[in-house]
């Protein structure tokens, strides 16, 4: 059985790998994969946005076979699921603490931060995605792995096809296979990369100090299915033959083993890694056919009834002392959500923090905010337009997201919803100032009929007045897509800039 959940861990690790690798733009306004496979088995994503937006959401509808299995056998989705779980092992192999202790130092931190977790989403306040793990993977990887990763690769070809002769003729093929099976649409650019890329190195390391240090100790996820596993009937037990020999408590990774007399495996921590039947000598460590072997009798949250109180009192109190900016009047006027995103209370509600949206997005115009909205909107998608506009036709953020945060739009629906509203500043847009002509953000403005119109204005000149054309917005017609933003030809800030005034926000269903 070790063989096979090694197996199992590579199949899911790399249909994990081909699915974040297709969550992009592949040419065309459909994601033909179901990107977002891996949430729907996820039971920290489902039963936290589940609670967080009051209602029940059929996306998750795989927990209701997964949960009842994770009872009934223990943790296997940890051990031979979790895209984490599977790259964590491949780092194990060299940490220096190959054998934990049953309870660490820091063993009960996980269930306190998932009663907090647990205690926002009870009011409306979904952070579960932050520390979620397959969230987390893909946040991390899309936004701090991917980058620098992409931009040494291109740099590399870039460098090659300036050597030339045969050096191009062998790299342009293999850049252009990758163009078109790998690569972003455009070099993707992140904010807060370092940040991303520094939370998932830290991770790897306390790996590499401590086997399944993240899981044993951090994972909110991981804390979530030991209550489930609480007494796993059919998990690994020790049968009444065990002799306590001693060989499988260091075989384990989990520090789930313990006794001295008479083996323990502890079901909430047990992964089902097989680790421990391989190391046992006589074969006694198995699955129960009966009502045999040895039981852990551990309490099903590990904490003190203080520890219980403190967890969920700050988990209560925190949506309470937050939270400002949730409603639409208050809203900072340069938080532009993605086209289809429901309102902002139920937005913080459903999203998970998970970053497809901002993976998949065409022009990379969709950024993590930090705290522009708000602590309680950590990593939360906005449209920054000058990195990059929503594009006129593109409905693909809607597609990717797993909670319905942002609503799936059809073409014709998504041309015209208003995400904002395009504002010229007159004191630095070209024609107010000078007496030259800028046409730009008329010449992009994708609407069918143009947002941005011209009036003649007289403006001074070295040799008197000159009579230029000066933009104005029809708001109206404008649907804050941002290219103008995007397009203007001002260094730093853009002379017109789109804010949420008169935004659409979809119905949450």
């Amino acid at each position: 059985m070790r063989r096979t959940r090694i197996l199992s861990q590579w199949v899911f690790g790399l249909f994990f790998v081909y699915l974040f690798m297709n969550t992009r733009y592949l040419g065309a306004d459909v994601i033909s994969y179901p990107v977002n496979a891996f949430f729907r088995l996820d039971p920290l994503a489902g039963i936290g946005s589940i609670i967080a937006g009051r209602k029940a959401i059929w996306f998750f509808w795989p927990l209701l076979i997964l949960l009842p299995a994770v009872a009934l056998f223990g943790r296997f989705f940890c051990g031979w699921i979790c895209p984490m779980g599977s790259m964590l092992d491949l780092f194990g192999r060299r940490s220096r603490n190959m054998s934990p202790a049953p309870e660490g130092r820091y063993y009960r931190l996980k269930e306190l931060v998932l009663i907090f977790l647990l205690g926002t989403s009870l009011f409306s306040l979904n952070l579960t995605g932050i520390l979620d793990p397959i969230s987390l993977l893909i946040r991390s990887l899309a936004m701090g792995v991917v980058p620098p990763l992409e931009r040494f690769i291109s740099s590399v070809f870039d460098a090659a096809y300036h050597v030339g002769g045969p050096t191009r003729s062998v790299t342009e093929p293999l850049y252009g296979w990758l163009t078109d099976h790998v690569l972003s649409f455009h070099l993707p650019a992140f904010r807060y990369t370092a940040l991303f890329l520094g939370l998932i190195g830290v991770i790897i390391a306390l790996e590499l100090l401590e086997r399944r240090f993240w899981c044993r100790n951090l994972c909110p996820l991981g804390a979530l299915l030991s209550w489930f596993s609480w007494i796993a009937p059919l998990g690994l037990k020790a049968g009444e033959g065990c002799n306590a020999c001693g060989k499988c408590a260091p075989a384990c990774r989990m520090g789930a083993i313990e006794g001295a007399e008479k083996v323990v495996i502890r079901a909430r921590d047990c992964t089902l890694c097989y680790d421990c039947v391989d190391a046992c000598p006589d074969g006694f460590i198995t699955h129960p056919s009966g009502n045999t072997g040895v039981g852990d009798n551990l309490p099903l949250v590990s904490l003190s009834r203080r520890q219980f109180l403190v967890g969920a009192g700050i988990g209560a109190v925190f949506p309470l002392t937050v939270g400002s900016t949730s409603r639409s009047g208050n809203l900072p006027p340069y938080l532009i959500r993605p086209p289809g995103a429901v309102p902002e209370a139920d937005f913080r509600a459903l999203c998970m923090r998970c970053g497809e949206c901002m993976r998949v997005c065409l022009t990379n115009g969709l950024q993590p905010t930090l705290f522009e909205s708000g602590l309680e909107g950590m990593w939360t998608p906005r449209l920054v337009s000058r990195a990059g506009y929503c594009e006129y036709s593109c409905t693909l953020c809607g597609q990717v997201c797993p909670t319905g945060a942002i609503a799936p739009l059809d073409q014709v629906v998504k041309r015209k919803v208003r995400i904002g509203t395009a504002v010229i500043n007159r004191n630095t847009c070209i024609p107010f100032i000078k007496p030259e002509e800028c046409l730009v953000c008329e010449e992009h403005c994708p609407t069918p009929r143009k947002a941005i119109v011209f009036d003649n204005a007289s403006v001074h000149g070295l040799n008197g007045p000159v009579v230029v054309k000066q933009p104005r917005i029809i708001e109206d017609l404008c649907i804050g897509c941002g290219i103008c933003e995007t397009k203007c030809p001002l260094d730093g800030e853009s002379a017109i800039r789109v804010i949420n005034r008169g935004e659409d926000r979809a119905a949450a269903t």
